[in-house]
């Protein structure tokens, strides 16, 4: 399973395993908060893949993710969003 050295999975990985259940819902919005945070400034990462999250393992039972303990790989493909104020629509 791809890790970093802060003990962290590629969410691909844990996404396809069937033994933490209980807490995927919590994993999942803490991804989603983390991706609302750059849309919210208007950046959008070109290569959003499961490979690119990574998300800190816990074994505590009843854990809840937040939106710290997601990273992103592949920041460098980082893009200003479109917005109308910009774009001048």
């Amino acid at each position: 399973m791809p890790t970093t050295d802060e003990g962290e999975d590629c969410a691909n990985e844990w996404n396809a395993s069937a033994h933490d259940q209980e807490v995927r819902p919590s994993r999942l919005v803490a991804i989603a908060s983390a991706c609302a945070r750059l849309h919210h400034h208007r950046l959008q990462q070109g290569c959003l893949y499961g490979k690119h999250i990574f998300v800190g393992r816990r074994a505590e039972p009843g854990f809840l993710y937040a939106e710290s303990d997601v990273r992103f790989d592949d920041l460098e493909k980082l893009c200003r969003g479109a917005s109308r104020e910009r774009d001048g629509a």
